[in-house]
């Protein structure tokens, strides 16, 4: 990270020349002497587990009082401080740079957290630090946090929590139209089961959870239930014929398996391919085959080790396994589609023409990256020439008093300068960096009006 907006401490020493010249010194003695007081000395380095760090000491001026009793130069009857040819006084460093967030003067920190490092608990520490720093403001400062990104992290994690409860939900009930009540149970297990096991798998792998894993799993949801449909149904017809319930697991898990294995293979060649897309997007995208590939092969150990153990223990035989009121409307198509299949072909490839025609000539076109609501902006503000910082300053607030009177915006983070800093690459004519917020998309008009 990087402070923004504040200036250094600063010593000034001003010398007077008469003083100097009644001492008979020169003003190069004056510098040496404070110079060489005011020194950082190497003194080796200490390596540990987590790193090597140079150790340095420093010089023993700490407070301006410090520099007014250096010695300058010491003769047999005296000895002439700093103070008696100068003067000592406390002032800052020139600004570099001018920060204002919603329009009034502050101070910004810019928080980075390292590679690998998590982000919802960089953000709780930097919450902590503040919170303690907060105690000790003077009256009328106050902290104001912006762009955290730890909102969008916890909004797509309550998503994908919310997706697994809907998705057992769903599958339990569609699940119990075809199978019985513990079987829709059992089924609805494997979502839930295969995250735990997949993401296991990662962590040991060395993946952190990111975007991409958790779109990812969002993506894995409607795939999980596959395997255990298979091996649950096959379980039950055995069950309605007077199997045992566990002979009958067994025989599921024994008889399945290869359906299962080709079944989870297919899928997980489908994905196979992104894990050797080349440069830098290639390893930005690699986490999404990566995970679905982890959660579908635990989608597949749940249906073939899990399923048929819990089955076996908690499973029950059903009263009716076929419902002819129920399968009477789906059975008079098939029978019908199997009188005439010919028609049937000539129909399913009619409506797969048709759809294609009607779409390219009625549809709304196809878009490879569609527009999204934004949660952030960033404004870069040009100039040429050699200005002065007050000149930046001025050019940057023109552009910052236009979005300060925008609808929609929540907080508006300027930084006007030369020095930028945050290891961002900012083209060299850039002369103020505007970073804004938006308020939440629900509760603003669209991007697009």
């Amino acid at each position: 990270g990087s402070l923004q907006g504040a200036r250094d401490d600063l010593v000034e020493v001003v010398i007077d020349p008469v003083k100097l010249s009644s001492y008979g010194l020169q003003l190069d003695q004056v510098m040496q002497g404070v110079g060489a007081s005011n020194s950082l000395v190497a003194a080796g380095n200490l390596e540990g587990s987590e790193g090597k760090y140079a150790v340095k000491v420093p010089s023993l001026i700490e407070t301006p009082e410090d520099v007014a009793n250096l010695p300058v130069v010491a003769t047999p009857n005296a000895v002439v401080q700093a103070k008696d040819v100068a003067t000592i006084r406390s002032t800052f460093k020139d600004a570099e740079t001018v920060t204002r967030l919603d329009g009034k003067p502050a101070i910004a920190i810019e928080v980075k957290k390292r590679i690998g490092a998590n982000l919802i608990d960089t953000l709780n520490h930097v919450r902590e630090v503040s919170d303690s720093f907060i105690k000790t403001m003077p009256e009328g400062m106050h902290v104001t946090y912006t762009q955290d990104k730890s909102v969008f992290v916890n909004q797509l994690l309550g998503d994908l929590q919310n997706h697994v409860m809907i998705a057992v939900i769903l599958v339990f009930i569609v699940i119990l139209y075809a199978l019985s009540g513990r079987a829709s149970l059992l089924i609805g297990l494997a979502i839930p089961s295969s995250f735990l096991i997949g993401i296991l798998l990662l962590a040991m792998m060395g993946y952190t959870i990111n975007m991409i894993v958790l779109f990812s799993l969002i993506l894995a949801v409607g795939m999980l239930v596959d395997d255990a449909i298979i091996v649950t149904e096959f379980a039950e017809r055995r069950m309605s014929e007077g199997m045992p319930k566990a002979d009958a697991f067994a025989l599921a898990a024994r008889r399945m398996a290869g359906p299962v294995i080709a079944a989870t293979m297919t899928r997980i060649a489908a994905f196979s391919p992104l894990l050797f897309w080349p440069g830098i997007i290639g390893d930005f995208m690699k986490y999404m085959p990566i995970t679905l590939i982890v959660t579908l092969s635990a989608s597949m150990l749940y249906a073939l080790v899990f399923a048929p153990t819990l089955g076996a223990i908690f499973a029950k035989a059903p009263k009716h396994h076929e419902d002819e009121n129920r399968d009477g409307w789906y059975m008079a198509l098939v029978k019908q589609a199997v009188r005439f299949p010919i028609t049937v072909i000539l129909l399913t490839v009619g409506l797969l023409v048709g759809v294609g025609f009607a779409y390219s000539k009625y549809g709304a076109g196809v878009e490879f990256f569609p527009s999204v609501e934004p949660d952030y902006g960033l404004l870069y503000v040009h100039a040429r020439g050699n200005l002065s910082l007050a000149e930046m300053d001025a050019a940057t607030k023109e552009a910052e008093n236009r979005l300060l009177g925008w609808p929609g915006v929540k907080s508006v983070y300027t930084r006007a300068g030369k020095t930028q800093g945050g290891g961002q690459d900012i083209p060299e004519d850039v002369v103020g960096v505007i970073q804004y917020e938006f308020v939440d998309w629900r509760e603003r008009k669209s991007a697009n009006q």
